[in-house]
């Protein structure tokens, strides 16, 4: 295993799977195809929080903050799931799981009252 850096993807190669992805690095121009088994796609690493600027307390880099065995927010009756919050890890089955646990914790809040 090795870490390609400063590159951009330019093509995706396969036909039902993927076998390959092609690549242009920054610095030279140089064009790489690169035999792959799969692909793991990440979008970003800052979440589209601006919005909620005043509502729930924010990190330094936008995240939501929340309480990581509730995903509640310092904002009574809000709650925050997936790659928006403060939590170290961040993939889809992980805010999948997150998510759960926040409707388990609004059903309780819900049936409390």
């Amino acid at each position: 295993m090795r870490a390609v850096k400063n590159v951009e993807i330019t093509e995706v190669k396969g036909d039902k799977f993927v076998n390959a992805i092609v690549y242009r690095d920054k610095e030279t121009n140089k064009v790489t195809e690169l035999p792959v088994g799969g692909i793991f796609v990440e979008i970003g690493q800052l979440p589209n929080t601006e919005f909620l600027k005043g509502v729930v307390d924010l990190n330094d880099y936008g995240h939501v903050v929340i309480d990581p065995r509730t995903q509640k927010t310092n904002t009574q009756g809000i709650w925050s799931a997936g790659d928006c919050t403060d939590v170290l890890y961040h993939q889809n089955n992980i805010a999948a799981g997150d998510a759960v646990r926040a409707l388990e914790d609004i059903f309780q809040y819900i049936h409390s009252k």
